[in-house]
């Protein structure tokens, strides 16, 4: 089993995961905030939205990228994955792309795959998140290569070339 957290701007996400998890032999289950789209048939573990207008310390002084104190989304969302985990002792969880989710798979055990992104990744958050990871999921050729990374990132960067719904 694999959970994969799917993150709700957009579409991309979800298409990627999707076509991912068609590709696995393994059962994905997909955890999101998104509305289930008609065409998954796995399992889906719906989230609760954690928008705030007026967060406090949504960053927790600029460490995380999204922690804000003392709201009841965000805790249900958090407390639903670790739920999730706990329950099904899932072999890899995927982070595509929530650096609090990928950290607390982490934090509870489990193997780390984060869905890498190009551009500057070295804001204390990215750096969490890309550091714990066990790999790095890069939608691109391992021919252009990301400059600037770190040795160890590079080390456990998995290449796919593109990956689309088409």
């Amino acid at each position: 089993m694999i959970g994969y957290y799917v993150h709700h701007q957009g579409r991309g996400h979800l298409h990627r995961a999707m076509c991912i998890a068609s590709r696995t032999p393994d059962q994905v289950t997909l955890l999101s905030s998104l509305p289930r789209p008609a065409a998954w048939t796995g399992p889906w573990v719906p989230l609760p939205t954690d928008t705030a207008d007026d967060p406090l310390d949504p960053t927790a002084g600029g460490r995380l990228h999204w922690v804000p104190l003392h709201h009841p989304g965000h805790r249900e969302r958090m407390g639903i994955i670790a739920q999730w985990i706990r329950r099904e002792s899932p072999s890899l969880f995927v982070s595509d792309v929530s650096v609090e989710a990928a950290a607390l798979a982490r934090l509870m055990g489990v193997p780390v795959v984060v869905a890498a992104m190009r551009g500057d990744r070295k804001d204390p958050a990215h750096r969490l998140g890309y550091d714990l990871a066990d790999a790095l999921l890069a939608p691109w050729p391992h021919t252009v290569p990301e400059p600037g990374w770190p040795a160890h990132w590079h080390a456990k960067t998995v290449h796919t070339g593109s990956i689309s719904r088409y």
